[in-house]
């Protein structure tokens, strides 16, 4: 089990992937947010730029995409323009260590299938292997966006099991508790086809077919994937979890070897996975960069032949800079979809489903500013409790008041029925998230809420 951030910004990696192509205000594009929703005016941000360093511009779709999972580091900058397919329902862009897809999701499909997204449909436990014998490593919230990497596989009952990966780590749930999404975006690059069928190298091969759990269950430091039969341990699987794990560079299809790099012609230890070539520099060990992505991208456009060539920087497209896209932190809580999302600038930090005010006791819209936090406080309303309203709770944590009247975001131990309001007023939060944003939010941090 890889555990690796509950509360990361890959929690929004699924569901904010659409394309906001929308001009509002100034007529500058608005950066990709919730899909179908424009966000606040101080979340917007250019919808294209240029690199000078390749000669290259990034747009929607991939711009958000790009940003959201590692940028520069994780992909390296873009080496083509967009290659759109002749019925136009595909776009390509190459990039320096990864090719990017986006073809429109049309829906329809349900069947869960390895390498495909989905998400949980209710709090589920996440196991070591397939059944409930298995010792539990983790608890998933409702609506975790999840990869499935193996299954499914049979438990005592014969109900299938599938072994499921994300910010979370790697374990197993039963199949009843995911349904199936698939996002727009996509990783084309094909690590082992760009040189050829490996299927006969050593390294390769499946490791023999053995039980799930022969080999241990899964750790923080090893993880088996029964479905294309080999492992991932060490520095590679941390640094495979840590950003952006199945979702980004796919499976394991080898185990680690010796190779000779092409880059610079000296021989590293690489593993390969669906997606990418890791490579493992000793030299790196004291900064904690031991691990590098090779440079497929550049390879797969050579390889397809597309034009790399620089092309002129477009009027409307500044020169890429972070500072294009540092905005401030702000808060959004959806009455209508009872979910909160932290936000810094249009880059979603953490989301959760919530309670807010019943009816007779509803939530207030509107923009407000934080203007008292307290860690753990008593809550009550009324004096006589006889009174139907009246209720008094102890010990209420991690509490951030945006309005006169005790109207506040903070954390609910006492029910677990998300996602319907039920409280008098204020947003309540599951404990372990309140907790991350009250730590997280400054003080007059803006709170936007609404339908």
């Amino acid at each position: 089990m890889v555990r690796h951030g509950v509360v990361a910004r890959w929690a929004l990696i699924g569901a904010l992937i659409g394309v906001l192509g929308t001009l509002i205000g100034d007529a500058r594009p608005v950066v990709a947010g919730p899909p179908g929703r424009e966000l606040p005016e101080w979340a917007r941000g250019p919808g294209e730029v240029f690199f000078a360093e390749t000669g290259h511009h990034l747009a929607e779709p991939f711009l958000f995409y790009w940003r959201q999972n590692g940028g520069r580091t994780v992909f390296g900058l873009p080496i083509s323009e967009v290659v759109t397919s002749a019925n136009g329902a595909l776009q390509t862009q190459y990039f320096e260590r990864m090719t990017l897809q986006f073809r429109a999701n049309s829906g329809g499909a349900t069947a869960l299938l390895v390498g495909r997204g989905a998400a949980t449909n209710t709090s589920v436990n996440l196991r070591t292997g397939p059944g409930v014998r298995w010792s539990k490593v983790n608890v998933l919230r409702a609506e975790q966006q999840t990869r499935i990497v193996g299954g499914p596989l049979p438990d005592a009952d014969g109900e299938p099991w599938y072994q499921i990966s994300g910010p979370f780590g790697t374990g197993w749930t039963k199949g009843e508790f995911l349904e199936r999404q698939d996002g727009p975006i996509s990783i084309a690059t094909r690590a082992v086809d760009l040189d050829g069928s490996r299927a006969g190298e050593p390294a390769f091969r499946r490791l023999p077919a053995v039980a799930v759990g022969a080999l241990g269950p899964d750790t923080d430091d090893a993880t088996y994937f029964p479905s294309v039969g080999h492992t991932l341990s060490g520095d590679f699987l941390h640094f495979w979890g840590a950003n952006g794990g199945v979702g980004l560079f796919g499976l394991p299809l080898s185990e680690p070897f010796v190779e000779v790099s092409p880059a610079d012609g000296k021989p590293y230890t690489v593993q390969y996975f669906e997606h990418a070539r890791l490579e493992y520099h000793p030299e790196g060990a004291a900064t904690g960069d031991t691990i590098q992505i090779s440079a497929l991208g550049r390879q797969g456009a050579a390889v397809a032949r597309i034009n790399t060539a620089p092309v002129p920087q477009r009027a409307d497209a500044p020169l890429y800079s972070p500072d294009l896209f540092t905005g401030i932190r702000w808060i959004e809580v959806n009455l209508s979809e009872q979910r909160l999302t932290a936000f810094q600038g249009d880059l979603p930090v953490v989301t959760t489903l919530i309670r807010s005010g019943k009816e007779g006791w509803r939530t207030p819209t509107g923009t407000f500013r934080t203007f008292r936090k307290v860690e753990v406080e008593d809550m009550t309303l009324g004096g006589d409790p006889s009174d139907p309203d009246y209720y008094y709770t102890p010990g209420v944590p991690w509490i951030m008041y945006f309005l006169d009247g005790g109207f506040a975001l903070h954390g609910a131990v006492w029910d677990e029925q998300w996602g319907t309001p039920t409280s008098h007023g204020c947003v309540n939060i599951p404990v372990d998230i309140a907790a991350y944003l009250y730590d997280w939010a400054p003080l007059g941090i803006l709170v936007w809420i609404h339908h």
